[in-house]
């Protein structure tokens, strides 16, 4: 075997430890401290508590997607399995279609340097991580089988932890191939047509095989088939793949060491990075046009920022049609007072959902070239940049309201409560960045949402949904009066 091969696999293996060193770090330790004899009782004793919690929570979940599954009759007991099928499905297709734009392999620049002057291996470096992933599609896709068949019969559910495994190896092979059929070697116009056509034809297969769960053995042999054509299609484009393309298009999207720790140690400054990177790959968006003048102009850009970052739009929709609903939901005491404090843990962690909703403000008060030339104060700045998200996130949350609270008869005071979360959250935005006046401080924007989340869920306690709407409604207008009395702060 080629040395350059057997680097190529030390190199994969040093990743793996770098990969287990990342995940021990949470608990304070690492493999080389088991070196010493205290070291290693500590790092099995980590891992025993770490396979216990894991089988508990897995025993939890499965009694409790088999309570769920208890109500469906006999004659709908495939559909979760097809809703895991279906999944499987939509990510192939998402997949192989970013496939036909960017590499799904990915390689640290460092590794390529090094094992550049080689072909086999960076074949065998393709490979390993290929072959990695697809074993932990393997795994998740053993495990969504057997929740979706939780409580059933024992046959029933190998049946569902194979088909869902087999998908799941299909999902991780297609975009491969895909992408090696698009990166072959003096590829013709027909090239790029055949990796479509080939993505579109797998997805098809998945697609009746979920569609066949009904029909015994049927469904196993399409995965199966469509397993192995995939295997087999990989390896023969991977002769003939160009390594110098397929190089360059790893290397965009792998992520350092570096970066992989500031993930646990900053992960504000890692997803504004990663956001900003995935930012400048995009080409540029069709030219719109801006509002007249004024506020509309802000308002008309702030549209275009959002079109241009939909990551941001998916976190508004997160935030307003999953928190927000659930807020007013638990506020109305529909879901019991017991989940009042663990539905408002659930807000206050993913804090950055609600922030988006001020982020072209954000943007706009930290451009300090621009910010003292715009003729706006900044509470009219601030109602102008987060007007197009807040109108979204109102109508989100008031739509899922509807839907959900629909048959208690209080979409109305849902609704209420939902509009007065929203536009408390946009007034935090605005207080983090003043000087408050009186107190001469600025107040976070976590610190703010945390006060106004416990302020709601203690009123929420008495159990007049009128008291939360006068309680959201007073902190909107003293911290109205507040953005506009105090003083533009300097980050």
């Amino acid at each position: 075997m080629d040395g350059r091969v057997m680097a190529a696999l030390r190199i994969r293996g040093r990743h793996l430890r770098q990969d287990l060193d990342w995940l021990l770090w949470v608990t304070g330790t690492s493999i080389d401290d088991s070196k010493n004899f205290l070291g290693a009782w500590y790092l099995a004793y980590v891992l025993a508590v770490g396979v216990a919690w894991l089988l508990f929570s897995w025993a939890a979940l499965e009694r409790f997607a088999a309570g769920l599954l208890a109500f469906l009759p006999a004659e709908l007991a495939h559909i979760p399995l097809g809703f895991v099928m279906g999944a499987w499905c939509a990510a192939a297709l998402a997949r192989a279609l970013q496939a036909l734009r960017r590499s799904p392999f990915r390689l640290l620049s460092a590794d390529i340097s090094w094992l550049s002057g080689s072909r086999p291996a960076l074949v065998a470096m393709t490979a390993s991580d290929v072959v990695l992933r697809c074993a932990v599609a393997c795994v998740l896709g053993v495990l969504a089988g057997l929740l979706a068949t939780s409580g059933m019969a024992a046959a029933m559910r190998v049946r569902a932890a194979a088909l869902s495994a087999l998908a799941g190896l299909c999902t991780t092979l297609l975009p491969c191939v895909v992408a090696e059929a698009r990166l072959v070697r003096e590829r013709t116009d027909a090239f790029p047509a055949g990796a479509l056509l080939l993505a579109v034809a797998a997805v098809c297969a998945m697609a009746a095989s979920a569609a066949l769960l009904r029909v015994p053995a049927v469904p196993e042999l399409v995965l199966l088939a469509l397993a192995l054509s995939l295997a087999a299609s990989y390896t023969i484009l991977e002769r003939n793949v160009c390594m110098p393309s397929l190089a360059c298009e790893a290397v965009l999207d792998a992520r350092s060491s570096t970066m992989r720790w500031l993930r646990l140690t900053n992960r504000e400054l890692y997803r504004e990075l990663d956001r900003n990177a995935r930012l400048e790959r995009r080409g540029r968006l069709l030219k719109l046009p801006l509002g007249c003048c004024g506020w509309r102009t802000l308002v008309s850009r702030a549209v275009l920022v959002h079109l241009r970052r939909p990551e941001s739009l998916a976190d508004i929709l997160l935030f307003a049609g999953v928190y927000v609903p659930l807020l007013g939901a638990l506020c109305l005491g529909v879901l019991g007072k017991e989940m009042l404090a663990p539905g408002a843990a659930m807000l206050l962690m993913n804090y950055h959902s609600a922030r988006e909703l001020v982020r072209v403000f954000n943007a706009d008060e930290d451009n300090r070239l621009i910010r003292p030339l715009l003729p706006f104060g900044t509470l009219r700045l601030l109602a102008a940049d987060s007007l197009p998200a807040l109108l979204l996130s109102i109508l989100t949350s008031c739509f899922v309201s509807v839907t959900v609270l629909g048959h208690w008869c209080l979409a109305p005071q849902a609704c209420a409560i939902c509009v007065l979360i929203d536009v408390a959250a946009v007034v935090c935005g605005g207080i983090s960045r003043v000087v408050l006046p009186g107190v001469y401080r600025r107040m976070s924007f976590e610190l703010s949402l945390f006060a106004v989340v416990a302020a709601t869920c203690l009123v929420s306690l008495t159990g007049a949904w009128l008291a939360v709407a006068a309680t959201l409604a007073a902190f909107v207008l003293v911290g109205g009066a507040a953005i506009f009395l105090g003083r533009d702060s300097v980050p």
